[in-house]
Formats: structure tokens, sequence, C-alpha cells
């Protein structure tokens, strides 16, 4: 299966995409991607920090990747 981010709704959209692939990066595409789109409302920034955590990923490695993603 190949995934193409079409961030077609905006900011936000390029946002997640970002962090979907950020989490790739530490085999935790799939899991982030399900979370995000189950979601009804986008994703604060705010709390993008909280994500490695919740998820099992090495925080400073999914920051400097999700920021080379955007």
């Amino acid at each position: 299966i190949i995934y193409r981010h079409y961030p077609v709704l905006g900011r936000q959209s390029v946002i997640e995409a970002g962090i979907a692939l950020a989490a790739g990066a530490q085999g935790k595409y799939r899991e982030m991607h399900d979370f995000l789109i189950s979601r009804e409302e986008p994703f604060p920034e705010t709390e993008i920090e909280t994500l490695p955590a919740r998820f099992g990923m090495d925080k400073d490695k999914f920051l400097a990747d999700r920021t080379g993603a955007e």
C-alpha cells in the first residue's frame, strides 16, 4: 500500500500530514494516521509534543522529523 498525502484542507492538513510522516519514521505511521483521522476536530498544535509519549516514540526524533516533513 502506498499512502499519498493530499493536504487539501489547508494548513492543518499539512501539519497533520507531517505528524503522520514523522511517526512513520519510527514505525508508527498507521497508528498515528488512524488516531488523527478518527478525531472530529483538528489536533491542536499546542499538544503535538504529547504525541511521542502516547505512541511510544522518541520525542526528539519525532519533533525533528516532523519539522522536516512540513
